[in-house]
């Protein structure tokens, strides 16, 4: 990783953009993992950064690593909603890019229990709930996968998704659950 990783790694704006402006470092280079600035800073929660690198830098906010996620799936992992609400309102960022586990960003919130990131993507943003993942698995699958029961409980409340739906395999989400 370069200085400029662990400068937006740890959030420290005036020295990220003092490597950006004196030692013109690229702001667009990957690490190891396929990873640039953007996706740290995003992995992070380091909103001012992404905005930065995004707006002065240029850095595409589709930008996708070797698991081809973009810096929405990281915020999304991480629980970062205010990154997340900057990347698709201001920047535009693609809701329906899909890593190679075949997940959405909103897939991502999910698995990851992020309840406030699922409902602003799924309402503010209009995601599709019926959206499925890898073996044909639904967000309810995922989050019953996962053990996130307040989340499988809003999905089936406030989204409507059929707890009796079945994936490539013939389970349902409480087939799963159980697992």
């Amino acid at each position: 990783r370069s200085p400029l990783h662990h400068a937006c790694e740890r959030g420290h704006t005036e020295l990220g953009v003092m490597l950006l402006s004196e030692f013109n470092l690229d702001p667009c280079l990957a690490d190891r993992y396929g990873d640039t600035p953007l996706h740290i800073a995003c992995e992070g929660g380091h909103e001012e950064l992404a905005r930065l690198l995004i707006t002065k830098y240029k850095c595409s906010v589709d930008v996708y690593n070797r698991r081809i996620e973009t810096p929405l799936h990281k915020a999304c992992f991480n629980g970062h909603e205010n990154v997340v609400r900057t990347l698709v309102s201001e920047f535009g960022a693609n809701l329906n890019i899909r890593d190679d586990a075949m997940n959405t960003p909103l897939c991502v919130a999910v698995l990851s229990g992020h309840t406030d990131i699922v409902r602003v993507l799924m309402t503010e943003y209009c995601c599709s709930s019926q959206v499925k993942g890898s073996a044909g698995q639904s967000l309810l699958h995922y989050a019953c996968g996962e053990g996130h029961t307040k989340l499988a409980v809003m999905l089936i409340s406030e989204f409507k998704l059929d707890p009796c739906s079945v994936d490539d395999n013939g389970d349902t989400p409480l087939h799963i659950a159980c697992e």
